[in-house]
C-alpha cells in the first residue's frame, strides 16, 4: 500500500460531517476539521478523555451531551491512540459523531416498548462550555 499524502488526509478530514480531533502526546490539540472548529469553546469538552486513551493505550468510545449555543446535542466519540514503533501512543484521534437524532428516536422508540432494567455501564457525560457536570453510569 502507497503512503497516504497527509495534506489529502487532511482535506478528506474536514469534508466530514462528523467531528475530527488530533492531540499530542502533551493533549494538546493539533488539528480540527471544520465540524468540530464549527462547535467553538464547545469542542473542549472532548479533551477530557485523553488520559485514558493514553494510558490503556487502547480506544475509548464516550457518550456525552453538550449545550451548543441554546441547544443541547448528544455525541458519541471514538478515541483512538495512534501508535509509533515502539507501541505507545504519538497521538490520539477523535472521531465525534451527532447523535441527537437518533437519541430522539430511540427515546420515542423506548416509549411504545415495555421497560427493561439496563444492564449497560456506558459512561454519559453532560457537559456544558466553562462546566461539566458528573458522569451518569
Amino acid at each position: 500500500m502507497a503512503p497516504v499524502d497527509p495534506i489529502l488526509l487532511l482535506r478528506s478530514l474536514d469534508t466530514m460531517s462528523d467531528l475530527a480531533l488530533i492531540y499530542d502526546r502533551q493533549s494538546r490539540r493539533v488539528y480540527s476539521n471544520k465540524a468540530a472548529q464549527a462547535l467553538g469553546e464547545a469542542a473542549s469538552a472532548f479533551d477530557s478523555y485523553l488520559a485514558e486513551v493514553f494510558k490503556t493505550r487502547g480506544p475509548v468510545t464516550a457518550r456525552q451531551s453538550l449545550e451548543v449555543g441554546a441547544n443541547l446535542r448528544r455525541f458519541e466519540t471514538v478515541f483512538t491512540p495512534l501508535l509509533g514503533d515502539n507501541g505507545n501512543p504519538q497521538f490520539v484521534i477523535a472521531i465525534a459523531r451527532d447523535v441527537t437524532a437518533l437519541k430522539i428516536y430511540s427515546m420515542i422508540s423506548d416509549s411504545t416498548r415495555p421497560s427493561e432494567p439496563d444492564g449497560g455501564n456506558t459512561a454519559e457525560r453532560n457537559e456544558s462550555v466553562g462546566a461539566r457536570s458528573t458522569v451518569k453510569a
